[in-house]
């Protein structure tokens, strides 16, 4: 089940969740990276003035299984090598069974609604 699908504005890439995967394809459509969380991926947005993309992850929200504790994440990422670029705050009760998680940037990284 894909969560999303966005455009990097500055690369072209495509970023697809796709349950606790994104999938990261070139302007061409080749798979270039696989990131993996431990969440949903849930929504992505692009900062082009820091190079970044932001995923947030939400949490399935039912606790009876393993993969779930009641916290999503937010990671940043650079968009050249896919390395994370910030430590992951934790986002508690951002899980599924509330709805689904959406992500706004503003310019430059400084804002950030998850």
């Amino acid at each position: 089940m894909a969560g999303f699908t966005e455009t990097d504005p500055a690369g072209g890439a495509v970023w697809v969740g796709v349950n606790r995967s994104v999938l990261v394809f070139d302007a061409a459509g080749t798979l270039v990276k696989t990131l993996v969380g431990k969440d949903l991926a849930r929504d992505a947005a692009f900062d082009t003035a820091s190079g970044r993309a932001f995923v947030v992850w939400q949490d399935g929200g039912d606790l009876s299984e393993a993969a779930n504790d009641n916290y999503g994440t937010l990671t940043v990422y650079g968009t050249e090598d896919f390395a994370p670029a910030a430590q992951d705050p934790s986002l508690l009760g951002n899980h599924s069974q509330s709805g689904a998680a959406w992500l706004a940037v503003e310019p430059g990284g400084g804002t950030i609604s998850p």
